[in-house]
């Protein structure tokens, strides 16, 4: 038996996103991939990197629910600066734009 995970997975139609435990660990990328990916030499200065800035972390920590990664357009980097900045955001934005995948 693999790790127990959590995952992000969206109830069909509803809108909604709910954490699920897994115990499958065969989907999960290495630390080697992430580093790699990310362009960090170290699993500290990641982590570190990943605490200070949401951005990094949504780009290389996050997923989709079919794993893939998570391409952040220029709205999105807004939302997130209007979040790290203020204490209270209203983001408006039509279905699909990525506001309960991102945020």
């Amino acid at each position: 038996m693999g790790n127990l995970t959590l995952r992000w997975l969206r109830v069909s139609g509803t809108g909604y996103h709910r954490l699920t435990p897994r115990f499958d660990d065969s989907e999960m990328r290495t630390w080697e991939e992430m580093l790699k990916e990310s362009g960090m030499s170290s699993k500290e200065g990641f982590l570190t990197q990943a605490a200070l800035s949401f951005e990094f972390f949504v780009e290389y920590v996050m997923r989709t629910d079919e794993e893939k990664k998570i391409l952040l357009k220029g709205f999105h980097r807004e939302w997130i600066k209007a979040i790290e900045e203020n204490s209270r955001v209203a983001v408006v934005a039509p279905t699909g734009h990525g506001k309960s995948l991102v945020l």
